[in-house]
């Protein structure tokens, strides 16, 4: 319980003290021509699941990123994530790191480590979610190494003055490395009605925070061939749609994905969120919802999982500064433990 209680203290501290504010540092290198922008996040997490309370530090990250010449640009990001988490082990391990040739709007090529372009929760930065985590469908795909990071070579752009993006490349699986000799390949392909995009390539967030309005529809595929593991041979693929829409305070996103291996399965989502036409010394208040269902094998009975989400967003410097809450109830077939979870989390990210 102390535990508990120091964690609320420091919970109140931070979101008192909303006049925190950020700067944007851009070193100069030795050489000419080349910047260099650190920065850092942290994400303190509180849990109460089946009677376990549980503090953790959810994820860190150690990041920069810049640009040379005007012709590339480059990231790295280290993560040690879990830290502190009942059954989970701890590592620093590489979560990104590419350089990205920039020719033009329409044409760019990165080589690097990178998530793999499959579904707009999956390219979603988790500083930048709409909810703490990402989707039971993304969670499991992960497992197959195709909506997390990979390694390979890939095609991006937005044509039509980015109401059209794309992006297709080939990826050395970090799953099946050993188990195919193939590279999985696969791409996206999403149409941006009223506003296009004025960032980056998949700079997506989950809540907008009230600012412009968009309508994003996207196709997704992956495929990795010829996979021999516990003694089965088989290919691997997943494909799915997504939408996104935002507009004045009203947010919405929904996803379906299926994939196929020795097994068969799919997923889905909607969620939500919507500003409250409230603040307190400057922080945004913002109600948020998602319901989800998957069935990680059709062929088996009883063993689909359905969550529904009901949380709450403050921010207090956009993402860069704010705390969450949700709380998940969780039906999950063939299962009778009573395994609600109640979360908030903290975020300071620059």
């Amino acid at each position: 319980m102390n535990k508990l209680v120091r964690y609320l203290i420091a919970v109140f501290i931070l979101f008192m003290v909303p006049e925190i504010g950020f700067c944007e540092v851009s070193v100069l290198t030795p050489v000419e021509g080349i910047t260099f922008k650190p920065g850092f996040r942290i994400q303190p997490r509180y849990s109460y699941d089946n009677g376990a309370n549980d503090m953790m530090m959810r994820r860190t990250r150690l990041k920069a990123e810049g640009d040379a010449f005007g012709k590339v640009k480059y990231k790295f990001e280290w993560k040690l994530d879990n830290v502190g988490q009942e059954g989970k082990t701890a590592n620093v391990i590489a979560e990104t790191v590419f350089i990205a040739y920039l020719f033009n709007p329409a044409l760019n090529i990165s080589v690097g480590l990178y998530d793999a372009p499959f579904s707009r929760d999956a390219l979603t930065s988790d500083s930048k979610l709409l909810l703490m985590d990402y989707s039971l469908i993304y969670d499991k795909l992960k497992e197959f190494g195709i909506t997390d990071n990979t390694y390979g070579l890939l095609l991006y752009g937005r044509p039509y003055e980015g109401f059209m993006e794309y992006s297709i490349g080939v990826f050395d699986s970090n799953i099946f490395d050993k188990e195919s000799k193939e590279l999985m390949w696969g791409g996206r392909c999403v149409i941006n009605l009223l506003d296009g995009p004025k960032v980056d390539y998949a700079d997506y967030r989950g809540s907008y925070i009230g600012e412009g309005r968009r309508l994003n529809i996207g196709v997704n595929y992956e495929r990795l061939g010829n996979i021999i593991s516990g003694g089965k041979q088989f290919d691997l693929s997943a494909w799915g749609l997504d939408i996104f829409g935002n507009y004045k305070p009203f947010t919405m996103q929904a996803e379906y994905g299926r994939f196929k291996k020795d097994i068969e399965g799919d997923g889905w989502y909607v969620q939500g969120g919507y500003l409250m036409p409230l603040e307190y010394s400057g922080t945004k208040i913002e109600v948020a919802f998602r319901y989800q269902s998957i069935d990680p094998n059709t062929n088996i009975s009883m063993d689909k999982l359905r969550w529904t989400t009901i949380g709450f967003n403050f921010y207090i410097k956009g993402h860069n500064l704010k705390i969450q809450t949700d709380y998940t109830f969780k039906e999950e077939e063939g299962q009778g433990v009573d395994n609600d979870t109640f979360m908030v989390q903290g975020q300071l990210d620059f």
